[in-house]
């Protein structure tokens, strides 16, 4: 399998046509989404030790482990629902490893989603319609600020 295309579509950029099918699927439902929240860090960065280049040993800055879900869908108990859009995963893929350490660190009352396919999302918007738990549309964000 080949590596997904950045794809724009309706002012936002997009890792893969999945992403796109599923934001036009949760515009026409009119759920209240954003797509790409705030990118959360999941391990600060810090400084070690390490062998260098060079041979010698000396201070190395260790980058800061952070994540950016594709979707978080608001719930009108004030929690989230975040979704990620991911047809196959590449063996070794790193990203699935950030997926889990941000998944761990979902607040209590927010959920996290692999959905491999607009029947899967289907199936979460319908899991939280029924539930009655899916802010719908801009107004009834409004009312519950």
């Amino acid at each position: 399998m080949g590596k997904s295309k950045k794809t724009f579509y309706d002012n936002h950029q997009f890792d893969s046509m999945l992403e796109v099918s599923f934001y036009k699927v949760l515009k026409t439902k009119g759920i209240t989404f954003i797509p790409h929240p705030p990118t959360v860090t999941l391990q600060e960065g810090y400084t070690a030790l390490a062998v260098m280049k060079s041979g010698k040993i000396s201070r190395s800055k260790i980058r800061s482990i952070s994540y950016t879900t594709d979707f978080e869908l608001k719930l009108n108990n004030g929690h989230s629902i975040f979704i990620e859009a991911k047809g196959w995963w590449r063996s070794g893929d790193a990203s699935k490893i950030r997926w889990k350490m941000f998944h761990n660190q979902l607040a209590a009352g927010d959920y996290g989603f692999v959905a491999k396919n607009l029947k899967e999302l289907n199936l979460i918007i319908d899991f939280y319609r029924e539930s009655n738990l899916l802010i719908r549309n801009e107004d009834e964000a409004m009312e519950l600020l």
